[in-house]
């Protein structure tokens, strides 16, 4: 594993003022321009709490307060729950790799939880008013644990489930050669064992399943259900469309062969016109070299930036690991860097193809 100097990440908490840019910011949720179109069984509990409006690319349900201030978004067929929270800044300190690079931070206010089970029409406001009161950390803090010099974090067990990782010597390094543990997929993939070379490495898709996966097992199971929440993974070329994260970027980004559903289309050898509907918490997809052999690598869109780019975070090989930094060394001569970001040029913004919410 290649260690890297560099301070912990920030993460402060800012009062919710909306983060002024230089491109237009994606927006959590539709603004409600119409009287909600009514769903059956809308609610878990009825009457429900709050109103609700359905929209579509993709099929989704949003939920506002009686003010209409939006609350959470509710995708059909995913496990990821948008969820409005106190606003948040991430960024990482510059490592000699992105020497001379700027430094920026993403601000937001839009937290992204797990529900045990896809959402398939009906809110369950319970589990809703439990994340909107709670600050324990969600998918974006999860993966923030994992920058440059992060510290060392353990479960109650003494096993180190968090810190600073590297992404090894090539892409295979999964989430449990990180830990390292051997990780059990039952009748659907036997034992698999830990790789001691890649002890606290973790590729781009590794990086995903730590996250979305075992990180969210480990969780206190929710009091509503006695269940915790994670998504289940499943083992190398035995695919569980709809039910578990596969292990490579490709069938990641597959809705049919991993889980989840398109968010920006996939269209091969074509770069997304469009940011769509897009939103924090969502994988983000690329064709990173030139033959279009299809997707190769994955990340998670994070938000605008204070520089007004579209950035997300992945692990790396360039940069040793998880990160949501740009490059300080040019691959085709400046301007073109190699950031961390779905605009601009280099091998991400010429890349990137498609996007998908788990």
């Amino acid at each position: 594993m290649q260690l890297r100097s560099v301070a912990a990440a920030v993460v402060s908490v800012l009062s919710l003022v909306p983060l002024v840019s230089a491109a237009p910011k994606p927006t959590p949720t539709p603004t409600p321009t119409a009287t909600p179109t009514p769903v059956p069984n809308p609610c878990v509990v009825m009457p429900c709490q709050y109103q609700q409006v359905r929209s579509t690319n993709p099929a989704r349900t949003d939920v506002f307060n009686a003010q209409s201030q939006w609350l959470a978004t509710f995708t059909d067929n995913s496990y990821s729950v948008k969820v409005k929270g106190t606003a948040r800044a991430f960024s990482e300190p510059l490592i000699p790799e992105t020497t001379g690079r700027p430094q920026y931070t993403v601000t937001t206010s839009v937290w992204v939880r797990l529900m045990v089970n896809k959402f398939v029409g009906t809110v369950d406001e319970t589990w809703l008013n439990q994340q909107l009161a709670s600050n324990t950390p969600d998918i974006l803090a999860l993966s923030m644990q994992y920058i440059a010099e992060a510290p060392p974090i353990f479960d109650g067990g003494g096993q180190q489930i968090a810190g600073d990782s590297g992404y090894g010597a090539a892409a295979g390094a999964d989430f449990n050669d990180y830990l390292p543990v051997t990780w059990s997929y039952g009748s659907f993939g036997g034992n698999d064992a830990p790789e001691g070379s890649e002890f606290r490495d973790m590729d781009c898709s590794g990086f995903v399943r730590m996250i979305f996966g075992y990180r969210e097992t480990l969780r206190t199971p929710n009091p509503a259900t006695n269940t915790a929440g994670g998504i289940t993974l499943a083992a190398y070329a035995n695919n569980r469309p709809g039910i578990a994260i596969p292990r490579v970027s490709a069938d990641q980004c597959n809705p049919t062969k991993g889980v989840g559903v398109y968010v920006v289309p996939y269209v091969s050898g074509q770069k997304p016109t469009s940011y769509g509907n897009l939103t924090t918490g969502d994988l983000v997809c690329f064709d990173t070299d030139s033959n279009e052999t299809g997707i190769d690598h994955v990340g998670m869109f994070l938000g605008v930036d204070s520089g007004g780019h579209y950035r997300f975070i992945s692990s790396r090989n360039s940069l040793q690991g998880p990160t949501m930094n740009d490059s300080g060394v040019s691959q085709t001569g400046p301007p073109c860097y190699s950031p961390s970001t779905l605009d601009g040029c280099g091998w991400a913004p010429d890349g990137w193809r498609s996007a998908v919410r788990p």
